[in-house]
Parts: C-alpha cells; sequence; structure tokens
C-alpha cells in the first residue's frame, strides 16, 4: 500500500487526482489545469477537472496545523508501442514557507521510490503519442523519512504517511494507465503533458506537464497540500 490515505492527515481542497474529464477546450488563455493542476486557479477555471474531484477514500474539509503537499515524480525509458520501464516516487513535503505556495522551498518528510514498469502499449488514448497500461509499481524503497525529519513544526518520518514501511508492505505500489501527448493544443499553444485514466475507464486527459525525447520520459504530478498529521 502506498499511503495511509492521510487518515491523520487532511486534506486542503481536493484529494488524490483521478483523471475522469476530457481535455478542456480551447481558449485564448494558457490552460490552468497544465500549469497547475488541483490550484485554486486551475478549479475556479475548470471545476470538474480531475485534479478538482476529491478521492473516494480520501478525507476531506476541516483541519489546521503545518502544511505540507505530495505529488508523484517519475522517469522513464519509453520505446512506444514496446515497453515503459523507469521509477515513479511518492513524495510528501513539508512547506518551509508555510504560505504553501512555494514547492521550490521545501523539506522532504518522506520519499518511497518504486520501480515502474510496462509491456501493455494502451491504445484507447486517441491522442495520446504513446500510452501504456498495467504500469506496475514495485519494489518500493525508503529513499527519505525513513528516520523522524524535524521541522519547526514538528518531526515526520515515512511512517505517519505510509502504512507500511517494511519491503513487503512497499512490494506492490499499485497498476496504472499513463500516457504522453506532445502537442496538447490550448490556447494556441501546444504543450507536453502526461496522459492518465483510471483503471476502469478509457477517458483520458491531461494532469501535468512532461517531457519526452522520443526515449526519456519525465513528469512531476504535483498533488494538492495537505495539513500534515
Amino acid at each position: 500500500m502506498r499511503l495511509k490515505l492521510f487518515a491523520a492527515a487532511t486534506l486542503i481542497g481536493a484529494g488524490l487526482v483521478a483523471c475522469k474529464s476530457d481535455p478542456p477546450e480551447d481558449t485564448d488563455t494558457p490552460d490552468p489545469c497544465v500549469e497547475s493542476p488541483g490550484s485554486a486557479a486551475c478549479c475556479a477555471d475548470q471545476p470538474n477537472h480531475a485534479s478538482c474531484e476529491p478521492d473516494d477514500t480520501a478525507p476531506t474539509g476541516g483541519g489546521g496545523g503545518p502544511i505540507g503537499y505530495y505529488t508523484f515524480f517519475g522517469a522513464a525509458t519509453v520505446t512506444p508501442g514496446a515497453s515503459y520501464a523507469g521509477t515513479e516516487t511518492l513524495g510528501i513535503y513539508y512547506f518551509n514557507d508555510q504560505s504553501g505556495t512555494d514547492t521550490t522551498n521545501t523539506t522532504a518528510l518522506c520519499e518511497v521510490e518504486y520501480q515502474a514498469a510496462s509491456a501493455t502499449p494502451d491504445a484507447t488514448c486517441t491522442d495520446c503519442d504513446w500510452a501504456f497500461s498495467a504500469i506496475a509499481m514495485s519494489n518500493g524503497a525508503l529513499v527519505a523519512g525513513a528516520a523522524p525529519v524535524t521541522t519547526p513544526d514538528g518531526s515526520w518520518s515515512c511512517t505517519d504517511f505510509v502504512s507500511d514501511t517494511t519491503p513487503a508492505g512497499l512490494a506492490d505500489g499499485g497498476s496504472f494507465r499513463y500516457g504522453y501527448w506532445g502537442a496538447y493544443p490550448y490556447g494556441g499553444m501546444t504543450y507536453e503533458v502526461m496522459m492518465y485514466t483510471s483503471a476502469d475507464a478509457d477517458t483520458w486527459g491531461p494532469v501535468t506537464d512532461a517531457t519526452f525525447d522520443g526515449t526519456n520520459f519525465a513528469y512531476d504530478w504535483i498533488q494538492n497540500a495537505i495539513y500534515l498529521p
């Protein structure tokens, strides 16, 4: 299991991102949900965007205290139509500036790196340059947060956020469907984006910026702010 689902922490705004909406229609301005998924600007512009929908199992509302955020960032070697092989890291961070706006000024409370692999191309994303289903996250390993990390507002470690940090507990991080669209059109411009859909749906949508040079794929899928437990 990858998360405690923040049973002791409270999400500020939306929860885990599950992209269930079609890409937004073209306008004359940049897409705030591509530039900053789940942000106030994104959710005001597109309230039904996937990043503005709370996860069924994540707590919502209420809370207080120190603010952090979590993200999934990854890199992979991709052979379109054949294979996806790389890593994905779950990162949970404390905002050093508690205004909660600067993701470049943070302290890592927990990072768990998973091996990410699939040999199952997915043709259901008709806009994607390529896509894969059954991207298995396995063999998770603690990169940061094995021991408590101290901040001005308290100390946390991975055990505060991840149910089981043993090798057995981190062995299976789930299976996901990711894709890449190198020319997502919006506001008269095009963007490189990571595409996502849930395991039981074929409605793909962009969730964050991405890069792909024909072989190397990279993304940083920042989620929402949380109240730390």
